[in-house]
């Protein structure tokens, strides 16, 4: 996600955007091939000039071989095609595109070492907006405020996904008001706030994953600040009151926040079918356990509208079933090697910048064990960069 969805778009019928008419097909084959022949002209041109870059990264080893895994995910069934080893490609491309890209075209010497925190606590800001847009457009505060009527999160989606794909994003974005909170010395109570706002608006939301994980987030961020800050008193008062105000307001209304969680206390402990998605992923793997058997071969689970020609694949949410049912014991062992390589680049030389980078990948990689999201190309690309 982070693109426009055919499927989770409010308007799937009688849809009037440029995009669904032949003409937009093409400006966006034009957009995306200028904007690639710059990125690669860039890309070269920094290569050739600072000789100083010419190293190899230190997660190429663990991306090649996680990527030739993807590739060959399917390898020895009836399953194993192009499509599926293009698949793995574009997969790879994702996860790791803006990791290479950055390491040779930025010097990082000279960036401001907030500057991509910036960029995650706008993307929080905006995803707020949206949220609010949402909750706005489908009467949310007249239905609990005003009528006292429950409402469902099922109202609640956008032309790029519902609202467990947006709890997945606002998760990511949680940590970087924090960070601000912990090392600036003027100002840090506002960044504390924000970021206690941040989580709010994933409790709006009203996905369960979101709110578990998002809790577990929140949380940790809070640690970290109270830790690392260089105004620790200021901040652990200001998040005192904000905990005891929040306490005080959960009991006097709590049969207003009742109405506005219907749909998830209805739920309850309900899997939603996850767990006969898992057995189902599972019994792929134990058909072909070396290899898996492809991104394109899910049995009898087919998610949403997908139809048989689509390019995106009906996916396991869940990331260790969906590696060992799509690329075996083979992909399973390279994305832990992968990941192994990441936790000794987030330990070795630790600062305040690598514990709150790390608790954005972390966000994304709890929610992607009840979700796809780190199977999805925005998220792929967003977690690249952050490395």
């Amino acid at each position: 996600y982070f693109t426009f969805s055919k499927t989770n778009n409010p308007l799937n019928y009688g849809q009037t955007s440029i995009f669904w008419q032949p003409m937009g097909s093409v400006n966006l084959q034009v957009v995306i091939g200028i904007v690639a022949t710059f990125a690669l002209a860039r890309l070269v041109f920094d290569i050739i000039v600072h000789k100083e870059r010419r190293k190899f990264p230190m997660l190429a080893i663990g991306f090649i071989v996680l990527g030739a895994s993807y590739m060959l995910g399917g390898l020895f069934t009836e399953h194993y095609q192009w499509k599926t080893v293009f698949f793995g490609l574009t997969e790879i491309a994702a996860l790791s595109f803006s990791y290479f890209y950055f390491y040779y075209t930025v010097d990082f010497k000279k960036v401001d070492k907030g500057y991509f925190a910036y960029l995650m606590m706008v993307m929080g800001f905006l995803l707020t907006i949206e949220v609010v847009g949402m909750l706005q457009q489908k009467n949310f505060f007249e239905t609990v405020f005003i009528k006292g009527e429950e409402f469902s999160r099922d109202n609640l989606y956008t032309g790029w996904g519902i609202y467990n794909s947006v709890a997945g994003a606002m998760i990511m974005c949680i940590p970087a008001p924090f960070y601000f909170a912990t090392v600036k010395k003027s100002y840090n109570w506002v960044y504390l706030l924000s970021g206690n706002f941040c989580y709010a608006v994933i409790l709006f939301i009203q996905s369960r994953g979101g709110m578990l994980f998002g809790t577990c987030i929140y949380g940790l961020c809070v640690l970290v600040t109270l830790w690392k800050a260089k105004r620790r008193l200021s901040l652990l008062i200001t998040q005192g009151i904000i905990l005891a105000i929040v306490g005080i307001g959960g009991i006097l209304c709590w049969a207003l926040i009742a109405k506005m969680s219907w749909s998830v206390i209805d739920r309850g402990m309900n899997d939603s079918g996850r767990f006969d998605i898992y057995f189902g992923g599972l019994d792929q793997f134990l058909e072909a356990p070396l290899f898996g058997n492809g991104f394109y071969e899910c049995g009898a689970f087919r998610w949403g509208d997908n139809s048989i020609g689509a390019f995106l694949p009906a996916r396991y949410h869940n990331t260790a079933v969906q590696l060992i049912a799509s690329v075996g014991a083979v992909g399973f062992l390279s994305y832990c090697y992968h990941r192994v390589e990441t936790l000794l680049m987030v330990f070795r030389k630790r600062n305040v910048e690598k514990y709150f980078i790390g608790l954005c990948i972390t966000g994304l990689l709890l929610t992607s064990l009840l979700d796809c999201h780190i199977f999805n190309f925005g998220p792929g690309f967003t977690y690249s960069a952050l490395l």
